[in-house]
């Protein structure tokens, strides 16, 4: 499936559905997204078949589900990932263990990053 941000409609990637609330066709609208350009868009998701919460990450006619990192503390929750793009990939955000993962790319894996200056929201500085 090629996907591009002008036509979304239904789309569904082999066992992985995208509900109505994982994207509103506004990239301003979503919370667990990251459209990185138009033929590019990272979400947070569900799979339902391998019960896990990941980040589904397609990019033209490809696309990858990538699990979440494995939590390194007991406190790790997963349940409102924080998702960010960069120039070299993307950022998820773990404000409970105060740890962000780095992917580079599409079928890169996690790497951890610690952080010393956080803010109260959990955002760093």
């Amino acid at each position: 499936m090629k996907a591009k941000l002008k036509i979304i409609k239904d789309w569904e990637f082999g066992g992985i559905e995208l509900s109505g609330t994982s994207f509103k066709y506004s990239p301003l609208g979503g919370k667990g997204m990251i459209a990185r350009s138009e033929e590019e868009i990272v979400f947070s998701v569900y799979h339902s078949q391998q019960k896990s919460k990941g980040v589904l990450w397609i990019k033209g006619d490809i696309s990858r589900f990538i699990p979440s990192p494995k939590p390194q503390e007991v406190q790790d929750i997963w349940q409102d990932p924080v998702l960010l793009s960069c120039n070299n990939g993307i950022l998820f955000l773990c404000g409970a263990s105060k740890t962000l993962w780095w992917l580079s790319e599409i079928n890169g894996d996690w790497t951890s990053i610690s952080m010393d200056n956080w803010c109260a929201g959990g955002i760093p500085m």
